[in-house]
């Protein structure tokens, strides 16, 4: 799984570094993007606003240059200003990957994000053969390209129901356990 990108307005200036791709505000639909940046020509002409209706939460920060200022209506509405100036390019990138990371991680349902965590730790078990990652389809021609089609991600995730390490779907415990209260309250359900 790839991580989440930032978006960047084209008209914002240099203020920020960060290890992650960086894709353009205008050609982006927020569905791969972990933190958003803009300049305060963008918010003042609604870019904000469009960011905000999406119901996604993403982060937004605002990059200014020059005494430029972001107007007080929006500050409630983003998570920082950037200033142009390079001895803070570190800082505002720490910043960045932060709210990043945050918001990637609350992202993800509570059973999806302790599956991906598993699967990211390079557990084995040896209950099927799809628990190996796919490793013994892998000894033939047929099972290889099975294995391809999928990916190994699928066959890395495809667990025991009663994974130590998981939880136990049978008696409620671990992930299963949160999942299910998630699902609950999501759904106002007792």
């Amino acid at each position: 799984m790839s991580e989440l990108k930032i978006a960047v307005s084209r008209s914002c200036p240099d203020c920020f570094s960060t290890h992650r791709a960086c894709v353009n505000i205008d050609e982006s639909n927020y569905i791969d993007v972990a933190a958003i940046i803009l300049s305060v020509n963008d918010v003042e002409r609604g870019k904000l606003d469009e960011i905000d209706a999406t119901g996604y939460g993403i982060p937004v920060f605002i990059a200014t240059e020059n005494e430029e200022r972001v107007p007080a209506e929006y500050l409630p509405r983003i998570s920082g200003v950037f200033e142009h100036c390079e001895s803070r390019k570190e800082f505002y990138g720490r910043q960045l990957e932060t709210a990043a990371s945050h918001y990637e991680t609350q992202l993800r349902p509570p059973f999806f994000r302790a599956l991906v965590d598993y699967v990211n730790q390079g557990n084995s078990a040896f209950d099927c053969p799809g628990h190996q990652g796919g490793e013994f389809f892998r000894r033939h021609p047929a099972g290889n390209q099975f294995v391809e089609y999928f990916g190994e991600t699928l066959f890395r995730s495809d667990l025991c129901n009663a994974d130590v390490a998981m939880g136990d779907l049978l008696i409620h415990e671990g992930a299963p356990c949160i999942a299910q209260q998630h699902a609950a309250k999501v759904f106002n359900a007792d």
